[in-house]
């Protein structure tokens, strides 16, 4: 029995993590009217928004609104500058906000590579020849080289879009990623041997691909091509399967365009470029396929899962579940978190998610750790009905603030939605309070799920995440339960990531401490 419980105390962490931010929501806003139901009774504002916003106007909000909320149901543009406002400052009766214009849209600043998927010996050097880490999700600078062993793949992503998969004996160098050269955004890569499989896509028209191999660059074309680069001791061959590619000897002189179903030799002698139809017998779901396949399915079902959880205002966790270890660990981001050094335009990580939502961020936070992260979610208010009539309410030990202000008495009491939602509002007493009762939410969540012995369904999942912004679907919810079901003795923890306080443009301010915010999600690795 005891077995059995703390199983399934860790089986709920991540709805009860869902639940805990969902709680954090703060009132509706109206735009004009207020439609806050039976359960507001406080102050309501009136606030005008002005300047560059989707929706601008005047517009009715609750006491204890933040400027979060309000300017992210006004709606920014990436061109919205919102760099001197606090946002997580409540809003005051018949403020106005008013709103400039950036020079640049808001961006990430750097797009990277990074090892997806493999199998085998992979092997990761940096420019000076040190040997890196080898793991999903890591991090590939410029300089880098990656080889692969006997009977090994490797999948590499180029930015958002661009694939190459990587097979046996093969050796590739980084040169270049998304470097800035002339009004054009070039990344270059090396391939010295072996064989690989490059999908190259332009996200717009400035970018440009070059893959430099023995005595001949190729530069892609058009917006990208799917081709396979086989090199060898005597001879490169090449074949496109789609899109245009510029081939040219280093040294000058010949050069040729191939276009897709054609295929080239270059030996290593002078001899002309070998140009052929591209042969019917070229399989790369064949040669790839213990890559696409079964050895990525299997290292998926052992690896760790992150994902990025938030509620706005001021929600927001990384989750990193540790499967093998039977841990569950839980890192607070500050919404006042420095991100200047990710992106362009922006300051903080809650400016951030204002600009982008949750894939945008995302990528930011991957940046910060330094790993992937594979999923995310975004919840709204809506789902702690759900949850709390499962539950029957929560249980939460009432302090003097929270009790005055809500009429009900101190100690532990029973909360139903209506009562957990104003509970957690930083109306109550501040942020700093609504974050400490947040974390006494989040432990008695856990302990009402493991008394209360349920179960969850498909149908529970479906209703969880039905009014989501998400890139899980509800079998995959079910799937990760069933990943706890073969371990015992799990472990909780929770952390604040590492960062030290500042001022910045009259704010309070967290620096992130990069090197230990990667140490504390590498320290994690299986």
């Amino acid at each position: 029995m005891q077995r059995r419980s703390k199983l399934q105390l860790i089986t709920f962490t991540v709805y009860a993590i869902i639940m805990t931010g969902i709680f954090f929501e703060s009132f509706s806003l109206a735009k004009h009217v207020g439609i806050f139901g039976s359960r507001i009774s406080s102050q309501t504002y009136n606030i005008n928004i002005e300047g560059n916003v989707r929706k601008p106007g005047w517009y009715v909000a609750p006491e204890g609104t933040t400027q979060f909320e309000i300017l992210k149901v006004a709606g920014v543009r990436p061109t919205s500058d919102i760099s001197l406002i606090n946002l997580s400052s409540q809003i005051q009766n018949n403020q106005s906000i008013s709103i400039g214009t950036l020079e640049k849209p808001v961006s990430l600043s750097t797009q990277t590579a990074r090892l997806g998927s493999f199998f085998g010996e992979i092997n990761l050097y940096d420019m000076n020849g040190n040997a890196k880490s080898v793991q999903e999700g890591q991090v590939i600078l410029p300089g880098d080289k990656i080889q692969s062993q006997s009977s090994s793949q490797a999948e590499v992503s180029i930015g958002s879009y661009s694939k190459i998969n990587i097979d046996n004996f093969s050796e590739l160098v980084i040169d270049k990623i998304y470097k800035n050269e002339t009004s054009r955004t070039t990344t270059e890569i090396t391939q010295n041997s072996g064989s690989c499989w490059h999908r190259i896509v332009y996200s717009d028209a400035e970018e440009l691909y070059r893959i430099f191999s023995r005595s001949v660059v190729l530069t892609i074309g058009g917006s990208g091509a799917d081709f396979l680069l086989d090199v060898q001791n005597d001879r490169i061959t090449i074949n496109v399967f789609d899109g245009l590619l510029l081939i040219e000897r280093r040294a000058g002189g010949e050069s040729t365009n191939l276009i897709s179903g054609q295929s080239a030799t270059i030996y290593g002698d002078e001899r002309p470029f070998q140009i052929t139809r591209l042969s019917a017998d070229i399989s790369l779901s064949e040669q790839f396929s213990r890559l696409t396949s079964g050895q990525s399915v299997s290292l998926a079902s052992h690896a760790p899962l992150n994902f990025f959880f938030s509620v706005s205002p001021g929600i927001y966790y990384i989750v990193n579940l540790q499967f093998k270890k039977g841990e569950t660990h839980l890192i607070r981001i500050p919404q006042e978190l420095l991100i200047e050094q990710f992106a362009q335009s922006i300051s903080t990580f809650d400016q951030a998610y204002l600009y982008g939502g949750p894939v945008f961020v995302t990528s930011l936070l991957e940046r910060l750790f330094n790993t992937r992260i594979q999923k995310f979610i975004s919840c709204s208010k809506d789902d702690i009905i759900i949850i709390t009539n499962i539950l029957g309410g929560i249980t939460v030990d009432v302090d003097a603030k929270a009790s005055s202000y809500l009429g009900i008495p101190r100690g532990k009491q029973k909360l139903n939605s209506n009562i957990i939602i104003k509970y957690l509002s930083p109306a109550v007493s501040g942020i700093a309070d609504a974050r400490e009762r947040q974390t006494q939410v989040l432990r008695n969540l856990f302990e009402e799920f493991r008394i209360k012995n349920i179960v969850p369904t498909l149908m529970t999942a479906n209703q969880i995440i039905g009014s989501s912004e998400t890139n899980f679907s509800a079998s995959e919810i079910i799937e990760q339960f069933t990943r706890f079901n073969g371990k015992a003795n799990w472990v909780y923890k929770e952390d604040i990531l590492p960062a030290t306080y500042i001022k910045k443009n009259g704010r309070n301010c967290y620096d992130p401490d990069l090197i230990q915010c990667r140490r504390i999600i590498s320290d994690e690795k299986e």
